[in-house]
């Protein structure tokens, strides 16, 4: 007996578009953005760490470190892009909890860019840093935290009688009245961290001794 057995005949019209759309989306890769070791290099230390300021009326203040989380977090809601996150929790003698955190701010020219913003709960932005491009003169100006930021690089500088080479400085202008313990001058070094702030209400701080954590 011969079976008769009916085989669906499918236009291959309709099939193009599915085959299409399945090489198209399996080629597809979404992006995801790292924060750049360069940039870590200035704040992502092991817990533990702590740092120890001294101010210009012999007032000390200790920094230190107490958890640090890196996450990947979405870029933009429904893009499929991720992002690295990482909050750092800190306490200090004088001021109690801080938190530090990257948070992504977008592309320019092509990179991503990156903050680093150094905060007290209840309160406005305590700093801002920015993974800033190569610039002519070494010089980036960003608006940030309501106020407006120039980013330098020193060649070198002295803080507590120690001499220290390749320093990011930032001065801040524009400052709300408010914002009475922002720091407008910060130095920061790689590996280091901050080792110099000065504030509005005339306060400088400095080093005196560190200790990153293994």
């Amino acid at each position: 007996m011969n079976k008769h057995i009916k085989i669906k005949s499918f236009n291959k019209l309709h099939i193009l578009p599915i085959v299409m759309l399945l090489i198209i989306g399996g080629s597809c890769e979404k992006e995801t953005y790292m924060i750049p070791d360069d940039f870590k290099q200035f704040f992502v230390f092991p817990a533990g760490s702590w740092w120890a300021y001294k101010n210009q009326f012999g007032v000390y203040d200790t920094l230190t470190l107490k958890s640090i989380d890196s996450k990947m977090e979405s870029t933009n809601i429904g893009s499929g892009e991720l992002h690295e996150e990482v909050t750092s929790k800190y306490h200090t003698i004088n001021s109690g909890n801080m938190v530090a955190r990257t948070f992504y701010g977008g592309k320019n020219g092509g990179k991503a860019i990156f903050h680093f913003c150094f905060f007290k709960a209840d309160e406005s932005f305590f700093n801002d840093m920015t993974n800033f491009p190569v610039l002519a003169n070494n010089v980036h100006k960003l608006f940030a935290c309501n106020v407006d930021v120039e980013w330098s690089i020193l060649d070198s500088t002295i803080v507590n009688n120690d001499k220290y080479l390749q320093v990011y400085f930032n001065q801040a202008s524009n400052i709300p009245e408010s914002l009475n313990l922002y720091p407008f001058k910060c130095y920061f070094v790689k590996n280091i961290g901050l080792i110099k702030k000065e504030l509005q209400n005339g306060e400088i701080w400095e080093l005196v001794d560190y200790k990153i954590n293994k």
